[in-house]
């Protein structure tokens, strides 16, 4: 304990009979400031401030709904914009118009890279996915990019909007950032078509030769807009939209996508020669204040990252053409048959008995890593067998090459026999493996599915599933 005495006096100030001094809160006119639930915050209350630093400037620490302390670890992300390729990423649409993108690592999606003004022409990129918004989940988008500002009529926009771009007018409903045809770069909100609600005009602010982060908050009664310069570390401007009254959601729609887009929208004049475009270099969509029951592979193929398409083209991997017959293999130990992720597979022959023959070998993209989480395969005679035999399965996880000459870390998956002659047609037992802990194929690495004769030969066709998700 500590006694307070006033220093010009020497008499203690305030104490109780025990000599202990008391404190409290006061304004900055000197009043008590008591604090009951719910009251309102006055910019004169003196508080003792929790928070920290990011990005050069104070953060408060924010609460939930409810006044519960959230954190950014309980950030989840749903949706991602990362450019490994020179298109556009694999989940993400991109429609346009006469004008054009164009991608590269180093300077990311470039919307109107054929630098037009044309009226009602337009570039955009959009994800293939919406994202739910539910009361108590803020909504957050977070993108880098570069605004290049042009002349009246070349617009850009950039955040939320409710249904898939088709075109080059005022979108129907949305949350974004907007390039105006006044050369205006405002916070917007938009419902039936319209501009209901529009922030302070921030084009003064920002230099066409840098990139930017663009953050929009959607939560349940307001929208906020950040944009900050990660190299100055500064807060360019931090501007909130609150919901209109008579609103009974926030933008009317349950789900939205991010995007990002130039156009015209008349035929546009140029600065110089410069008509508007917009960089896009990577970003995230996500969720905070909430811990999901979704598992992290559920979150994953919501990112297009399952096993049916190529993590960086979207092209299908598994061997399976439309309406086609597989081509017909034929089997070695030292290559693979097919070099696709499953599919069909079908032989009329196999060489000698107890040799590993490698039916499918597949490469995980790189830079990704694959998860395998199952396995399933079909088998029916397609040849008449004349004796019995049997096929013994197995898969060979992370393999340095598609060879299964070179070591490799195998798995029995299970086999299949028969007994005397069986006729075409006939189906062998099904074989399903589940792994509770995946197998693990790292970037550039392979996963083989082989079969070991037994017996006396017949002739095969079928089916290997293989499921899992890219990271």
């Amino acid at each position: 304990m500590a006694q307070f005495n006033d220093i010009n006096t020497s008499v203690g100030s305030k104490v109780d009979t025990n000599g202990t001094s008391q404190t409290g809160l006061y304004d900055a006119n000197g009043n008590p400031i008591f604090k009951t639930l719910n009251n309102a915050y006055i910019t004169t209350d003196r508080i003792i401030p929790l928070g920290s630093f990011s990005d050069n400037s104070w953060k408060g620490l924010r609460t939930d709904k409810i006044g519960g302390y959230t954190s950014s670890s309980s950030f989840i992300p749903l949706i991602t914009y990362t450019i490994e390729t020179t298109t556009v990423p694999k989940n993400w649409n991109n429609p346009l118009v006469t004008m054009t993108t164009s991608t590269t690592l180093a300077a990311g999606s470039l919307l109107n890279a054929s630098n037009i003004g044309t009226a009602s022409t337009y570039a955009a990129t959009q994800s293939f996915k919406a994202v739910p918004k539910d009361q108590r989940i803020p909504l957050i988008l977070r993108l880098r990019a570069r605004l290049v500002k042009g002349g009246a009529n070349s617009l850009a926009d950039w955040g939320f909007t409710n249904a898939v771009i088709a075109s080059s007018v005022t979108l129907v409903a949305g949350f974004y950032f907007l390039y105006g045809d006044d050369g205006t770069l405002k916070p917007t909100a938009s419902l039936l078509s319209n501009h209901i609600l529009q922030g302070v005009d921030i084009a003064p602010l920002i230099d066409s030769t840098r990139y930017y982060n663009w953050e929009i908050v959607l939560d349940d009664n307001y929208v906020r807009f950040i944009v900050s310069d990660p190299n100055l570390q500064t807060i360019i401007s931090d501007q909130t939209i609150l919901i209109p009254p008579m609103s009974p959601r926030f933008g009317q729609y349950t789900h939205w996508y991010p995007f990002a887009r130039c156009y015209a929208d008349a035929a546009a004049s140029a600065a110089g020669v410069q008509f508007t475009q917009l960089y896009v270099g990577d970003g995230v969509v996500g969720v905070v204040d909430v811990n999901y029951s979704k598992p992290y592979p559920h979150i994953q193929a919501g990112n297009f990252l399952n096993s049916q398409s190529n993590p960086t083209t979207a092209s299908q991997i598994s061997n399976w053409t439309n309406s086609t017959v597989p081509a017909t293999a034929t089997p070695t130990n030292a290559s693979a048959s097919y070099t696709t992720l499953g599919g069909e597979f079908l032989w009329t022959t196999l060489g000698a008995t107890d040799t590993d023959y490698d039916i499918f070998a597949f490469q995980a993209t790189s830079p990704y890593t694959f998860y395998c989480t199952g396995i399933s395969i079909d088998t029916v005679v397609n040849v008449v067998g004349t004796a019995g035999g049997t096929l013994q399965w197995g898969a060979a996880f992370n393999s340095p090459a598609a060879t299964l000459a070179t070591n490799t870390y195998r798995l029995s998956l299970g086999a299949q026999s028969w007994q005397g002659a069986v006729p075409v047609g006939t189906q062998f037992q099904q074989i399903i493996k589940k792994f509770d802990t995946p197998y693990v194929i790292d970037a550039s690495r392979y996963i083989q599915i082989f079969v070991k004769l037994i017996g006396t030969v017949v002739g095969c066709r079928g089916i290997v599933g293989i499921e899992g998700y890219f990271e």
